[in-house]
């Protein structure tokens, strides 16, 4: 049964979301109205901050015998430190989208190609790519984000409520006007 959005969701408004990298959202009005900082969502970097144990534990199992039980041991320690990084983004990403969905009676988010924004930029042999580690740092921090993961936990979160949750393509609505050509902005 779909409830009505609150008395403190209605007075809030719409709010749209901007996925990123260097911040894991920005929004278009402050979480938290007394506090404007509170529009920058931090990215906690997940992968990155737990990338040297995992580099370890990687290269420990690379090196054991195929079959053994030490190499079994290794496989688990890779596998439990994929899980905690996997639970620490959940953890994130839950409370961010409770917060929007219980705060906003209306949430905007853009609609993002993931799968097309981390393409590899390897190449052929005939025409190989271009600036391949750097589109491969991009690409890990794309998916550290875990876009696709916040619009689905936005989308049923926002389910129980009506109106839910829209995403919109680069055609849609803009969060803010484009600036013209020059760059300059006029007012």
């Amino acid at each position: 049964m779909l409830q009505r959005p609150t008395r403190r969701q209605r007075e809030r408004g719409r709010v749209g979301v901007d996925l990123g990298v260097k911040h894991l959202a920005v929004l278009s009005q402050p979480l938290d109205p007394a506090d404007a900082a509170s529009a920058f969502v931090a990215n906690p970097r997940h992968v990155r901050q737990a990338e040297h144990r995992l580099v370890k534990a990687q290269q420990t199992l690379s090196r054991t015998q195929a079959g053994s039980a030490r190499r079994e041991k290794a496989q688990r320690r890779v596998a439990r430190l994929h899980h905690e990084v996997a639970v620490r983004r959940g953890t994130v990403l839950h409370a961010m989208t409770e917060q929007l969905a219980t705060r906003f009676a209306e949430i905007a988010v853009e609609d993002l190609n993931v799968a097309g924004m981390t393409r590899t930029a390897r190449g052929t042999v005939d025409k190989p790519g271009r600036r391949v580690k750097q589109k491969a740092g991009l690409n890990r921090a794309i998916l550290d984000a875990a876009p696709g993961e916040l619009r689905r936990q936005l989308a049923y979160k926002t389910s129980w409520t009506a109106p839910p949750s829209r995403s919109w393509t680069a055609g849609g609505p803009p969060a803010r006007p484009a600036p013209p050509a020059g760059g300059k902005t006029h007012a």
